[in-house]
């Protein structure tokens, strides 16, 4: 690693930290030197962006780590009522009074209406009918039953067991999958399209910016595989899909947690390559960097 390198992850490591727990590998593909440092290819804020992607990714699949040790993304509760089924995401808003239901259709496997309980919207019924509320316990690797009752409230999400507010991650769920899966495939999915669909939010920007540039990623994303020797990776064929299409792909591929942190390992694995190989646009973003940090004079 270059002393410039050195230096501007020490400058920025406060905001990103490092993508991968792999050396980076240094793409030298001649469209590399073509793009470095070049306003229509990478430059400095072309490099802030992939460091913000990597950082959410990252923090998607890994978790962030606090005093209390590592927090993920989403806390999931599962409700059954009669035929139809809700997730129930259980993170910070539903000690503040506020709780986020969807409807999973499982003819579809994929969400149908949101519901939302607040102040003004205190109960959920479901079709009249009762309903029992599942929460999960990765200490089990299940789902275990909490609540059995006719209305859905704010009171019950709020007493929940204190193992049922754990936010889970990417590879959390991965570590409990296979079991987890055979007792319950339908919440299985529709917790994994909810971090799908997370990732899919904050990748929007980095594939906006990407638009007209595509068959060059593409082309520096075959050599950060092969040197990996990760070949059949599938960001290969999403980087390959049509543009706009990406999403509808990662649908039809992504069928698993496992399916989904390999393929989040790859991409945070170039943007790392790819970062490191742009010696120029990354010296660029440091000295962008220092500027903004630089007091102003009096």
């Amino acid at each position: 690693m270059t002393k410039k390198h050195a230096l501007g992850l020490a400058i920025v490591g406060s905001i990103v930290a490092s993508t991968s727990h792999t050396e980076p590998i240094h793409l030298t593909h001649k469209i590399v030197e073509f793009i470095d440092g070049k306003s229509f290819g990478v430059g400095p804020d072309t490099i802030g962006l992939m460091l913000q992607v990597s950082h959410d990714t990252k923090k998607l699949r890994e978790g962030k780590i606090t005093k209390t040790g590592v927090q993920g993304t989403f806390a999931l509760a599962w409700a059954i009522a009669g035929s139809k089924k809700y997730a129930i995401i259980l993170n910070d808003a539903v000690a503040d009074g506020s709780a986020t239901v969807q409807e999973y259709i499982t003819a579809t496997a994929h969400f149908g209406k949101t519901y939302t309980l607040d102040k003004a919207h205190p109960t959920m019924s479901f079709d009249g009918g009762a309903f029992t509320l599942y929460a999960l316990n990765k200490d089990h690797g299940q789902l275990e039953p909490v609540i059995t009752c006719d209305k859905l409230t704010l009171a019950h999400l709020q007493h929940l067991p204190e193992w049922a507010y754990e936010k889970q991650t990417v590879s959390s769920m991965v570590a409990f999958e296979e079991v987890a899966k055979i007792n319950n495939p339908d919440f299985m999915r529709a917790s994994l399209e909810l971090f799908k669909q997370s990732f899919n939010a904050k990748a929007y920007v980095y594939l906006e910016s990407a638009r007209g540039a595509k068959e060059q990623m593409l082309v520096l994303m075959e050599e950060s595989c092969q040197k990996r020797d990760r070949m059949d990776s599938f960001i290969l064929r999403w980087a390959d899909a049509p543009e706009g299409c990406e999403t509808v792909l990662s649908e039809k591929e992504i069928i698993t947690f496992r399916h989904f942190d390999l393929f989040l390992s790859d991409l945070l694995n170039f943007l790392e390559d790819l970062t490191y190989s742009c010696p120029k646009a990354f010296g660029q973003f440091v000295a962008k960097y220092r500027a903004k940090k630089a007091p102003t004079p009096n």
